[in-house]
């Protein structure tokens, strides 16, 4: 049994985790950058906790990842909003990304 603390020294937020088939975990949240911002977080650890690897994506404004999901590839698909009025969705495998950006209009319709 292990207790870890991930991010930043900023407020930070933690919303998903999935369990991996190699035995670790990935963790979906949110990270404190540059002390106002806050960028979409992607972690992956192994079975004890340590970090394997780690992306960040945002830019100004407020980026968070809200789910995840593991797929049957390997990859992950994340998903999220990018504050005001876009929802977000990622996949990352490897290397390999892609990146999907879906609007609202004012009515909070998607468009």
């Amino acid at each position: 049994m292990w207790t870890r603390t991930y991010g930043t020294t900023g407020v930070d937020f933690g919303y998903a985790v999935v369990s991996t088939i190699d035995g670790g975990w990935a963790l979906a949240g949110s990270i404190t950058v540059s002390g106002q911002s806050l960028n979409m977080m992607l972690t992956k650890i192994d079975d004890d906790g340590d970090i394997i690897w780690e992306r960040s994506y945002g830019g100004s404004n407020v980026d968070e990842a809200f789910g995840l999901q593991y797929t049957s590839d390997g990859g992950f698909l994340w998903a999220g909003a990018r504050f005001p009025g876009e929802f977000t969705a990622r996949y990352v495998h490897g290397s390999h990304e892609q990146l999907r950006r879906h609007s609202l209009d004012t009515a909070f319709r998607y468009r």
